[in-house]
């Protein structure tokens, strides 16, 4: 059985608020739900922070829900003994969650200013929702109605997260912007808000996708060089499928106009994870077609079989390693893993002398995964290293693209 852990918490000092609503409209959602036998609800309505300790180890929740007042960068207003503000900032709860992050998976912040928290508790906790900004108590009550009708109907908590704005928004009420949705870096990390652009973005990669390929190049932005067959389309080479659906998990702006958009692309009962590049253009979209696809200039073997001589411009994943070999060491070199869109792994060498060492590894400082473009030249007389010569861009987005 899924527990979802309710706290409340209105100190005496504090501005009213509608928090016992909240609690009944949360239970009463449950108890009208089909899978209400799958959840039970575990609440606290007048919470400290030692009530906070003791209702996890107690009730390891998998969900819990804070409603209360929120104070910015200073914290979440708890109680004391009294009924007073007791504020606890996000780090002191981050290290609290990280003692829990075995069974808590989603940690739901209604309060106003929250995100600051919520930023500190995602480092723990797989998916954290906060508020960037004041909520409402009417929107903070129908963000609560709609994720957890959601929860119980067995949605994603990304999923529930868009129903729960989508609640905000189709009450007419204007704050759907307010709450985001964070994922764990220890995940792959992204931030989510709900808005107009994400459901435009969604519907403009579903047309693109089952379109043709006439279609589709008049949607990219190398349009008639892949129209005029300088450029591949190499998924026209296998069957079309039909896409169903396509959700947006995480947008990143890069550069001055782009958006790189994670998503998970859904045909029937498979699904698949792409990350799209898109430039606005005009009220819809132009996809960066190399960007997307993660298109080399030329196959990694010719270009080793150039020679020394040869730099190329590639888009990988790049991530810090520790691997060295062929008489490279962690004296003068950095070691960085390259994945290539197709899966296949380079180990690349950059010179600690190199002027963009420096710049290169504090941008994979934080041991994650990060989607980059690299010039890079073959060693004389290796097959499986590269040497890396110029941090060219911190996404797939080609620098001479980003310009036009």
């Amino acid at each position: 059985m899924i527990t979802v852990l309710v706290l409340a918490s209105s100190p005496h000092d504090q501005g009213p608020l509608h928090l016992g609503k909240e609690h009944k409209l949360i239970k009463h959602s449950l108890d009208s739900a089909n899978n209400r036998e799958q959840f039970r609800i575990v609440s606290n309505m007048a919470t400290t922070v030692d009530d906070l300790r003791r209702y996890l180890v107690e009730h390891a929740p998998t969900v819990v829900h804070f409603c209360g007042h929120g104070a910015g960068h200073e914290g979440l207003c708890f109680e004391d003994d009294i009924g007073q503000t007791h504020v606890v900032d996000g780090e002191r709860l981050a290290k609290l969650f990280h003692l829990v992050n075995d069974f808590v998976k989603c940690v739901v912040l209604n309060a106003c200013y929250s995100e600051v928290q919520a930023k500190s508790i995602s480092e723990q906790i797989d998916f954290v929702i906060g508020m960037k900004d004041e909520i409402g108590d009417q929107a903070g009550l129908k963000f609560a109605q709609g994720f957890y009708e959601a929860v119980w109907a067995g949605q994603s908590f990304e999923k529930a997260f868009k129903f729960g704005c989508s609640a905000i928004d189709t009450a007419d009420i204007p704050e759907e912007h307010v709450p985001v949705i964070l994922k764990s870096p220890r995940l792959g990390g992204m931030r989510l808000e709900y808005s107009e652009t994400t459901q435009s973005i969604e519907n403009f990669l579903l047309r693109f996708l089952n379109s043709d390929r006439t279609e589709r190049t008049k949607l990219t932005i190398q349009g008639e060089l892949l129209a005029s067959g300088s450029g591949k389309l190499e998924s026209e080479a296998s069957p079309r499928r039909i896409w169903s659906s396509v959700s947006v998990v995480s947008i990143r702006t890069v550069g001055k106009h782009y958006k790189e958009v994670s998503t998970v692309v859904r045909s029937g009962l498979e699904s698949t994870k792409h990350t799209f590049y898109l430039k606005p253009h005009g009220e819809s979209f132009l996809l960066d077609w190399d960007a997307s696809m993660g298109v080399w200039p030329m196959p990694f073997q010719t270009f080793k079989a150039l020679g020394a001589n040869t730099s190329l411009a590639v888009r990988v994943v790049a991530q810090l390693s520790d691997y060295f070999n062929f008489g490279y060491n962690s004296t003068r070199f950095i070691s960085i893993r390259l994945k290539h869109i197709n899966g296949g792994v380079i180990h690349g060498y950059i010179d600690r002398a190199n002027p963009e060492c420096e710049r290169l590894v504090t941008h994979l400082y934080d041991g994650q995964a990060h989607r980059i473009m690299l010039e890079i030249y073959a060693p004389a007389g290796e097959t499986s290293t590269v040497l890396i010569g110029k941090f060219l861009s911190d996404s797939w987005v080609s620098p001479e693209v980003e310009t036009i």
